[in-house]
């Protein structure tokens, strides 16, 4: 059994980490921002069936709430084996003519920066404990591509597995720091702008779009693999980008 840290817990893809944690009889603790109806529904549900969960309220904008966080998981089930970045926004189109700085910091606020907080605070609870854990990142293959009008996304994902992978090398040996980069992950049951954007199954070889399960899938490899792998992204996209 192993304590998790999910941060962006109540929907979507960070939701699906949260079930899929749980399933398999961890401790999972999330978090939330504007979510909190969801994030209690969740929490009710999985009570329900008898697994370990439990969440708080989180701006991951503002690096005490992430720590404070951080320390509230610890303090419920004890130190994470196991901390994910989930957490983003997908922001709507916007021509560079039209982009401001403040516009493009704001959304790396949320995409790029909660990434060095957590690390920085875990691998300090991690070298007090002596031990190693295990961070991971959700990227996007928006990190690898440039999209029409969406400066902000691209921008802050790029260098969001930039940093991560500064993050590898720089927190070895404390921690393994891996990213999933998901590609046209579609949620039926709560879309979003983002899905919109899905593009065509036809640019997709494996011809569908993903959904939470493909995803959990690779993050679950890296939560379980040797600690040995570190700097490494699995990209969950269908074989979308061998088309480009």
């Amino acid at each position: 059994m192993s304590i998790v840290f999910v941060t962006g817990g109540a929907r979507r893809i960070g939701r699906a980490l949260v079930e899929r944690f749980c399933s398999a009889e961890n401790q999972v603790f999330f978090t939330y921002n504007s979510s909190q109806s969801q994030a209690d529904e969740l929490v009710i549900e999985l009570s329900g069936k008898g697994l370990n969960v439990s969440a708080t309220h989180c701006e991951v904008s503002n690096p005490q709430s992430i720590i404070d966080a951080i320390g509230k998981c610890t303090s419920t089930y004890g130190l994470p084996n196991v901390v994910v970045s989930s957490a983003g926004i997908f922001p709507e189109p916007v021509h560079v003519n039209q982009l401001d700085v403040e516009a493009l910091i704001s959304t790396m606020n949320v995409n790029t920066f909660p990434l060095l907080t957590i690390a920085a605070e875990y691998m300090r609870l991690v070298q007090e404990a002596q031990t190693h854990g295990r961070l991971i990142a959700i990227t996007s293959v928006g990190a690898f591509e440039t999209w029409k009008n969406r400066t902000e996304y691209n921008v802050s994902k790029s260098a969001q597995h930039a940093l991560m992978l500064s993050l590898a090398r720089n927190c070895a040996p404390h921690l393994s720091v891996n990213a999933v980069a998901p590609g046209a992950i579609v949620f039926t049951t709560d879309p979003t702008v983002a899905d919109e954007s899905a593009g065509s199954i036809a640019s997709i070889p494996m011809g569908r779009y993903g959904v939470g399960n493909d995803v959990a899938d690779a993050v679950t490899f890296f939560a379980e693999c040797t600690s040995y792998i570190t700097g490494q992204t699995l990209t969950v996209d269908g074989g979308y980008l061998l088309t480009r």
